[in-house]
């Protein structure tokens, strides 16, 4: 099998690298730039098929009782400056979120 020009071999182990989830540059304009407007509609966060996530609902759910929640508690709140993300072989892991409210 090939991906993307690279042969993958029967048994070869291969590794999803979470981190990068949603920054791919031939995707997004600014992909390492923080943007809650960015258009995610074609991510495939949540699998597909037979492997979708059964609980994409809820997380989605979540989020917006969360957001909603946040926004109509402090509608004037700004991001005063850019995330900063730690280094993580696997994750994502922010390490600092400065905001006015």
């Amino acid at each position: 099998m090939e991906v993307r020009g690279v042969p993958l071999r029967k048994g070869q182990w291969i590794f999803l690298f979470l981190a990068s989830a949603l920054r791919d540059p031939a995707a997004f304009d600014r992909p390492d730039q923080f943007d809650i407007h960015r258009d995610l509609s074609q991510s495939i966060a949540f699998g597909s098929g037979a492997h979708f996530c059964g609980g994409s609902a809820l997380a989605r759910l979540e989020l917006n009782i969360a957001v909603g929640t946040l926004i109509k508690r402090y509608p004037n709140i700004k991001l005063l400056s850019e995330p900063e993300f730690e280094a993580h072989p696997l994750l994502r892991a922010m390490t600092k979120l400065e905001v006015s409210l």
